[in-house]
């Protein structure tokens, strides 16, 4: 091969124009990405039950899911876990499987469950894809906390409205906060101490599990639900009933006046 190369001068130098002009026009067509785009074999389905415990969410929750998509072809692996107020499953999918038809499959199982708690929120089912930053916004100003993360979700919900934006994130720093305060007059009238009154809130803002009763129907799950979550909810909680008052008389801690701090904080008076 060499000797010939080297007997057609010509005919060399021609295949290496052809390789070189090849290699130009491919290049150009490459497609070049910084964090190339591809999708993720596995489908997310996450059922928020607040207040429940593993057991309660592995029975209510994780074998009701299971059995309703273990039959769908397709799935290659189903993974559950089950932690505090939330059951998640991690269902892997077969190499080639169609993931739209998989996933479609998956959700109306899902949907079509009734046997699910109903204190229970609705299922989240999720596709997974790999997302790639554009662009990052900062709303600042003299303002409350409340009013810039009002003012976010407003500019999320204008941005989401373009056909090119296919998901905004709002980034909250710090959470939502609540502070109650009481006078030191109004707690010797009353003949309260700061812990007690701290104890009475913590008894009515229960959201726990209670156990489960076994019957021929099937089983019960106790549990309470009385968090609270607003103001005028907090401002409902009873004090106990005073001994210089005649039994059964009880008077809330309703405030005197609110206070919308800086921090996104609420102040009682009494």
């Amino acid at each position: 091969m060499i000797r010939w190369m080297a007997e057609h001068k010509v005919a060399a130098n021609l295949l290496m124009i052809i390789i070189l002009v090849a290699g130009v026009m491919g290049v150009s067509n490459i497609k070049q990405e910084v964090f190339p785009e591809f999708d993720l074999d596995f489908i997310i389905v996450a059922v928020p039950y607040s207040g429940a415990t593993p057991d309660e969410i592995e029975e209510s929750i994780l074998l009701p899911i299971e059995d309703a998509v273990s039959g769908i072809t397709g799935i290659k692996k189903i993974t559950g876990t089950a932690k505090e107020s939330m059951g998640s499953f991690r269902i892997e999918l077969q190499k080639g499987a169609d993931k739209q038809s998989v996933f479609d499959d998956v959700e109306s199982a899902v949907t079509r469950l009734t046997t699910l708690p109903e204190e229970a929120d609705d299922a989240q089912v999720q596709l997974p894809r790999r997302r790639r930053e554009v662009l990052n916004i900062a709303l600042y100003g003299d303002a409350p906390a409340r009013s810039l993360i009002e003012l976010a979700q407003m500019a999320r919900d204008t941005l989401l409205t373009h056909p090119d934006i296919t998901q905004v994130d709002v980034e909250q720093s710090r959470g939502f906060e609540m502070t109650l305060e009481i006078s030191k007059s109004a707690l010797q009238q009353h003949g309260l101490t700061l812990n007690q009154i701290s104890g009475i809130i913590r008894q009515a803002t229960l959201d726990m599990p209670g156990g489960k009763i076994q019957t021929v129907g099937g089983d019960l799950l106790i549990r309470t639900k009385e968090r609270r979550y607003t103001a005028a909810e907090y401002a409902e909680i009873p004090r106990p009933e005073e001994k210089s008052k005649p039994s059964g008389v009880i008077c809330s801690f309703a405030p005197k006046s609110v206070v919308t701090r800086p921090r996104n904080m609420r102040e009682f008076r009494c």
